[in-house]
């Protein structure tokens, strides 16, 4: 498969006639995203908020990938499926731990 195969897929909202990210795209997209959320700001945790099919990519396809990055950053990544965001549209929270 070339590039694009591997990347995209065809647009559900336009019959196919466009491509689009696919979930699994934007899903490596986001873990890039909290590796450099990380480097700016050590310690506490991390959450990820997403569309609900970036974060099933997150559990399915990209686990191993994102169970890497947890064993780099030690520590697990939250992760908060959100039914309104797009497919491209995702936050990350950092978690800061209460102190007394």
């Amino acid at each position: 498969p070339s590039l694009a195969e591997n990347l995209l897929e065809p647009c559900p909202h336009c019959d196919g006639e466009g491509l689009v990210m696919s979930a699994e795209t934007v899903a490596r997209e986001a873990l890039a995203g909290l590796a450099r959320a990380r480097a700016r700001a050590p310690g506490g945790g991390l959450v990820l908020i997403a569309a609900p099919a970036v974060i099933a990519a997150l559990e399915g396809p990209v686990a191993a990938a994102r169970g890497a990055l947890e064993a780099r950053l030690a520590g697990p990544v939250e992760l908060r499926p959100e039914p309104g965001y797009g497919r491209r549209q995702y936050d990350i929270l950092e978690d800061q731990p209460w102190h007394a």
